[in-house]
């Protein structure tokens, strides 16, 4: 589930949550990965895919710093912090969600080097990251 404009958008579970949808009939499992996020921040299986997983959680919280955040850097305003955001958190969840959909070689390096660039990006404001 990605968060927009405090509005649910279900997905289809192939990225960051691929657990719950593959561990739905089997309960024990399902539950020790709930567990081990909670524990640890990260499961076994987001471990297995931590590229997915990661690109998928930062992106969500960069699209809630977009649409639920009340505030934003110093050096910018609302409409140019809104479409960094954007830059940021856009590449990374089509990256999550779409990693393991893509069959085309240079549509897989392209959603890769976007994903790469939204990093960047994310990484060159660091500090910026709280609301």
């Amino acid at each position: 589930m990605f968060w927009r404009k405090k509005k649910p958008i279900e997905r289809d579970g192939v990225g960051i949550n691929w657990p719950a949808r593959s561990f739905r009939d089997k309960p024990k499992k399902l539950k020790n990965h709930y567990e081990q996020r909670k524990a640890r921040g990260f499961s076994d299986a987001d471990w297995w895919s931590f590229d997915t997983y990661i690109a998928g959680v930062i992106g969500q919280a960069v699209a809630m710093f977009r649409d639920q955040g009340v505030g934003y850097p110093g050096d910018m305003n609302e409409e140019s912090f809104a479409a960094l955001c954007t830059e940021i958190s856009e590449p990374l969840l089509r990256y999550a969600e779409d990693k393991f959909d893509i069959f085309d070689r240079e549509e897989e390096e392209k959603v890769y080097n976007e994903a790469v660039e939204a990093m960047k990006k994310f990484s060159e404001r660091l500090g910026c990251w709280w609301d």
